[in-house]
């Protein structure tokens, strides 16, 4: 590569880079910010002030932990739409939502936050 090249930021690229570190992304995740990624997933969930009947939006969801998080609070939102353009990720987000019994609640979609494949008045509110 020349010292001029930029790097390919294509969204196919990048999902690609994603796919390759799906299976470690959450344990990486917990290394990297020594466990405090946990504490801010509980957080921006309590700042949302959920009730019970919103449907949410985690736009970029990665393996689905914000989604999770906001699904199975209690008083968590009644639906949740998971959106990510990374399919492995997605695969990830899926297999943990299967795993704590939140399919009815939580819906995985891919798509690509440029273009999301949501109509705008379909949520509640979006993390």
């Amino acid at each position: 590569m020349s010292a001029n090249a930029q790097p390919d930021k294509s969204p196919a690229k990048i999902a690609g880079m994603f796919d390759a570190i799906a299976p470690r992304y959450d344990l990486l995740n917990g290394v990297l910010s020594g466990g405090l990624d946990r504490y801010w997933r509980r957080r921006a969930i309590r700042s949302l002030g959920l009730s019970g009947p919103e449907t949410l939006l985690d736009v970029c969801t990665g393996t689905g932990d914000v989604a999770l998080a906001a699904a199975r609070t209690p008083r968590g939102a009644r639906r949740v739409l998971a959106v990510d353009f990374a399919g492995a990720m997605l695969t990830r987000a899926r297999q943990k939502s299967r795993s704590r019994g939140l399919d009815s609640r939580l819906h995985v979609v891919r798509g690509d936050a440029m273009s999301l494949p949501v109509a705008a008045d379909a949520v509640d509110v979006a993390a």
